[in-house]
């Protein structure tokens, strides 16, 4: 059973390098780590440093792995530049997800010999995203290795298909950005796994899509919190086409519709208008002037940073198993009325070389104030 990156994890004691191939530089109990800080994300990259005993050799460095005392590999990135001093080796990793930073053409409406979309469906959308764009007719970018897509969580039955989240013209955009729109979309995360390939007795590096669909009730006044909120979003979007256009409203329960409700409207407002020229073909003009309207407001959701420390916690066991799958029913978010339950998903866990520490509700970045809107 492949191993997901973001399961609990208990102390982690080595590091190891692996070349592109997977292939171990030494072996994975040669470096005893001194300290780690990690902090697995949703919706942004990872952040991982590391400190362990001296690397005599980084050669041909691409991955470098956190293994726990068994052997077990309990996560995995770009090794960076290890830098040695004292004869300690600082290791800054990058997550596997930064693959994907890429700024490129990208054509969502590319058509089967039968002349269907061959993008039709959420898990059409995302092994495109993830490994198709990479091969296309149109272009063939050397990733340098190779590894896997798994959508199971996210096929049909699962998920429906929703075709105003894409573009119907070609156009240069992020490649890792639009990865991070379409989940803001959907309600769904990417995160990397690893297994081991019984053939060749290697690791195998697999991007994994899940949805965010279990639910769970916490009661705030039970831990120690440390809460931010943003009220600045946008909230209101309005796209424009020619003499079409259609309005979006994000609630104040984080759920976004053309419909305007006063009971549920966020204060101070604040709008923002997509216009697209009509062109050649107003009804792909106008579409994508909805879809980058739609596509604002969903980005503002769950703009909130609801933190719960772990440690010398007593509650702690009972959402320490929590995972990105979750979304935390937060009880007394409203100091000011402690019946307040408010809905945030999970977004970050922070971990140490004493286990996990805490949890983070709610998509609103550490440093949110330097955001560009």
């Amino acid at each position: 059973m492949p191993r997901l990156l973001c399961e609990v994890c208990p102390v982690m004691s080595f590091l190891c390098l692996y070349d592109k191939s997977f292939n171990a530089l030494g072996s994975w109990n040669q470096h005893r780590v001194k300290s780690y800080r990690l902090k697995r994300k949703s919706q942004e990259l990872d952040e991982f440093e590391a400190v362990c005993q001296e690397w005599e050799d980084s050669k041909n460095a691409c991955f470098v792995g956190l293994h726990e005392d068994d052997g077990t590999l309990s996560y995995l990135c770009f090794s960076g530049i290890p830098y040695t001093k004292d004869h300690l080796t600082t290791v800054t990793g990058t997550d596997c997800l930064a693959l994907f930073d890429q700024e490129i053409v990208i054509d969502y409406s590319q058509r089967t010999a039968s002349g269907s979309y061959s993008i039709n469906s959420c898990a059409s959308l995302f092994q495109f995203l993830l490994k198709g764009i990479f091969s296309t007719n149109q272009r063939n970018i050397p990733i340098g290795f190779d590894y896997e897509v798994n959508v199971d969580d996210v096929i049909d039955a699962y998920v429906t298909w929703d075709g105003v989240c894409v573009y119907d013209e070609p156009m240069k955009l992020n490649v890792l950005g639009e990865i991070k729109r379409l989940c803001r979309f959907y309600g769904l995360f990417v995160l990397p796994e690893v297994s081991v390939d019984r053939t060749t007795n290697k690791y195998v590096l697999t991007f994994r899509v899940r949805r965010i669909h279990n639910q769970r009730a916490i009661r705030l006044a039970d831990y120690n919190v440390t809460m931010t909120r943003d009220s600045n979003s946008i909230n209101m979007a309005i796209a424009t086409c020619g003499s079409s256009s259609a309005r979006y409203y994000l609630h104040n329960d984080d759920t976004v519709d053309t419909t305007y409700s006063a009971s549920t409207q966020l204060f101070p407002l604040k709008c923002r208008e997509y216009v697209e020229e009509a062109g050649d073909d107003a009804t792909a003009s106008f579409d994508k002037a909805k879809t980058n309207a739609k596509s604002a407001l969903l980005k503002a959701r769950f703009r909130d940073r609801c933190r719960i420390d772990l440690r010398n916690q007593i509650n702690a066991k009972s959402i320490s198993d929590m995972d990105f799958t979750f979304i935390g029913l937060l009880t007394g978010y409203n100091p000011a009325d402690p019946s307040t339950v408010k809905a945030l998903p999970v977004a970050e866990i922070e971990y140490d070389q004493t286990g996990k520490k805490a949890i983070v509700f709610g998509f609103l970045p550490e440093y949110w104030f330097l955001d560009e809107e």
